[in-house]
């Protein structure tokens, strides 16, 4: 590949990705120029995690309780929402 073809899927790349995302997250990374950095801000924003919270988001699952007549579904949101 040529170095325009890979500038070209590079821009492509990084398109598809924001176009992935919440508004809220695509602010925090609008200004990343490259696949990779826009990756990297990523993981520093969502994927890093303290001990402390891991441990509150375990906490938090183990003592989960379902209320009587609400849908699974919803409860199924609720542990998602916990855990994403």
């Amino acid at each position: 590949m040529t170095d325009e073809e890979w500038e070209e899927l590079e821009v492509k790349a990084v398109s598809v990705i924001q176009l992935c995302l919440a508004p809220h997250v695509l602010r925090d990374v609008l200004n990343m120029a490259t696949a990779v950095d826009l990756w990297t801000r990523l993981e520093e924003l969502y994927i890093t995690k303290s001990l402390a919270n891991k441990i509150r988001l375990k906490e938090r699952l183990c003592t989960f309780h379902m209320a009587k007549g609400t849908p699974v579904q919803k409860h199924l949101n609720e542990i998602w929402r916990v855990w994403m």
